[in-house]
C-alpha cells in the first residue's frame, strides 16, 4: 500500500483553547483531509469525538506560526508517513508511522452527530 504524509498541528486559539488537527495528505496533489481533534491520538483503546473540517492547503504540511484572521497559531507536534487499510465511506482505519503518534486509528462518521461529527478510536499502538 502506498505511504502518504500526515501531520498534527497543536492550535492554541486567542481565546486561551487548545485543540489538534490531523491532516492527510490523499496523495492525489490536492488538499489536505483533516480533522479537530480534543487531544493526540495515543494510547490504544483511546476514543474520541473529531469534527471533520475543510481541507486544508498542502502547506499545512510543514506550516507553523500564526493562523490567518487572527485565529490563534499552530505548531507541528506529530507528523510521520501513514498507509490506509480501509476507506468505506465514512469510515477510515489508517497505519500511521511516526517518532511521536505511531499505530493504527479508525475515523469513522458520526451519525447521530451531523455530517461534520466523527469519531477517532486508536486501535492499536505502534
Amino acid at each position: 500500500l502506498p505511504m502518504h504524509q500526515f501531520v498534527i498541528q497543536q492550535h492554541s486559539t486567542r481565546k486561551g483553547g487548545v485543540h489538534y488537527d490531523l491532516m492527510l495528505d490523499l496523495g492525489d496533489g490536492g488538499r489536505l483531509a483533516t480533522w479537530r481533534l480534543p487531544q493526540l491520538p495515543a494510547g490504544e483503546g483511546a476514543d474520541m469525538s473529531a469534527h471533520r473540517l475543510d481541507d486544508h492547503r498542502r502547506a499545512y504540511l510543514t506550516y507553523e506560526g500564526p493562523v490567518s484572521g487572527d485565529r490563534g497559531e499552530v505548531q507541528i507536534v506529530a507528523a510521520g508517513m501513514y498507509e490506509t487499510e480501509c476507506r468505506e465511506g465514512d469510515r477510515w482505519i489508517l497505519r500511521l508511522v511516526g517518532e511521536v503518534v505511531s499505530g493504527r486509528i479508525e475515523l469513522r462518521r458520526d451519525p447521530a452527530g451531523g455530517t461534520d461529527a466523527w469519531r477517532v478510536t486508536v486501535l492499536s499502538d505502534a
